[in-house]
């Protein structure tokens, strides 16, 4: 490739880049509308019927029919509150949408295994009746998609069947399933808000040192160079109001750029870079304020130990504290080989800071790179340590849909309302990684 073929190409990438980022609305990411701008954002890669939107209350679009038997109540009747799904006995039930487990086993019309699950006080509960099993226990948060019991035939069933209810306004406003589920389906929960918490922007970003594109660099004529990218991923996060970004691959020369644009709103963890500037944590200061931060050690490759970021943040809307950590798993390269097994050592180290974190009762998020689809998912959400932002499965372990490297993760008392894996970064030549994009939420600390 001449240099000339390779310049008229990093303009030409940026050029779209650029055009994209200035047509970008503020938060058009992480809400649903019908205007032109939702056509960027979503598309049937990234948002569909999954985790974290609402979603159908069984696995697959087969095998069961809804009645549609909701009736309003009149004046001079109760009507019918809900609606009854014919399925097999047996089949899993999942949640509609992310929010708060209530078991309630004194309904005598749903039977004894009644689930209620609550997006945010006083907000939109949906009612799970006539299962044979609740697999969830009381004040469990779950995610839309994840299994709450299975079809039975109890309560006032006819036959195998589920009963769905929706209540909104503190369970005093009756909504009929099937319009609302056909409404909301494949979109984030109505309102926004979960655990009683607006929420905030999200971001996991491997940004692609600088090293790989400059001249004699690996990916060199590939991607733009440094220089050209950082102002258009700057554009990207100030034009969805990011709160709190975990990078990685941010090199010495990037981070600087970075900060030289940036350092108006935003502010960097570590504060002086250190000798140690790929993995950085950056926060809107309008949003959170620096409690306290620190790093720990990671195997990188071959088992050389690297520091990754922790950050203690107070978000200053409602005064609660809350943990992140951003990290950078080693990758398995033909110049590098083999690497799962530092991998799993960083795995577990990133495991023990977040139990460690979560001791303390707060909210704990883990961002990062980590090299692994499964073999990532899987062990850092065992046990409920945490779940992903895209939702999935820890036992049977399950990854979800879109799953990648890159992850954004919760713990604790914390819930997810909306995920997007941005994949146009690529296309537009600003990384060989997705951006990772999620509206995070969390409670109070007990």
């Amino acid at each position: 490739m001449t240099n000339s073929t390779s310049t008229t190409r990093l303009l030409r990438r940026a050029a779209a880049a650029t055009a994209l980022a200035m047509t970008t609305i503020a938060s058009p990411v992480l809400v649903a509308s019908s205007n032109a701008a939702d056509a960027i954002q979503y598309t049937t890669s990234s948002r569909g019927a999954h985790a974290p939107n609402v979603v159908m209350p069984f696995i697959g679009t087969r095998g069961y029919t809804d009645l549609k038997t909701f009736r309003a109540a009149t004046p001079t009747s109760r009507g019918h509150r809900g609606t009854e799904f014919n399925a097999a006995c047996g089949r899993q039930v999942v949640a509609v949408h992310p929010g708060v487990v209530e078991t309630i086993n004194t309904a005598k019309w749903a039977g004894p295994n009644l689930v209620k699950v609550t997006s945010t006080p006083g907000g939109i509960s949906t009612w799970y009746g006539f299962m044979s099993s609740a697999t969830v226990t009381a004040g469990q948060i779950v995610t839309s998609g994840q299994v709450l019991g299975t079809v039975g035939n109890l309560g006032r069933a006819n036959g195998c069947q589920l009963r769905l209810e929706v209540r909104d306004n503190g369970d005093t406003t009756q909504i009929n399933p099937t319009t609302w589920l056909r409404t909301n389906v494949g979109h984030p929960i109505p309102g926004g808000r979960l655990l009683g918490h607006d929420g905030f922007t999200l971001v996991s970003f491997n940004v692609l040192g600088a090293s790989h594109t400059r001249l004699g660099g690996d990916r060199y004529g590939q991607f733009g160079l440094a220089e050209v990218r950082t102002p258009l991923v700057v554009d990207r996060w100030n034009a969805m109001g990011a709160d709190v970004i975990g990078v990685q691959e941010m090199q010495r020369s990037q981070r600087a750029d970075f900060y030289a644009r940036m350092k108006s709103s935003y502010t960097f963890f570590p504060f002086d870079g250190g000798t140690d500037t790929d993995n950085s944590i950056m926060w809107r200061q309008a949003t959170f304020q620096f409690v306290k931060g620190g790093s720990f050690k990671v195997p990188y490759f071959d088992g050389n130990l690297r520091n990754m970021p922790w950050v203690l943040l107070r978000e200053k809307a409602t005064g609660r504290t809350v943990y992140f950590i951003n990290v950078h798993n080693p990758a398995t390269l033909p110049s590098r080989g083999d690497q799962s097994r530092w991998r799993r050592a960083a795995i577990a180290a990133e495991r023990e800071l977040v139990a460690q974190f979560k001791t303390t009762g707060r909210p704990v998020f883990l961002t990062g790179d980590f090299n692994d689809n499964s073999a990532a998912f899987c062990p850092l959400t065992q046990d409920g340590l945490l779940v992903s932002a895209s939702g999935g499965t820890p036992s049977p372990c399950v990854t979800p849909y879109q799953a990648s490297i890159d992850w954004v993760f919760g713990g604790g008392n914390v819930a997810f309302s909306s995920f997007i894996k941005d994949r146009s970064t690529r296309e537009q030549g600003l990384s060989d990684h997705p951006m990772i994009i999620t509206r995070a939420h969390f409670g109070n600390v007990d």
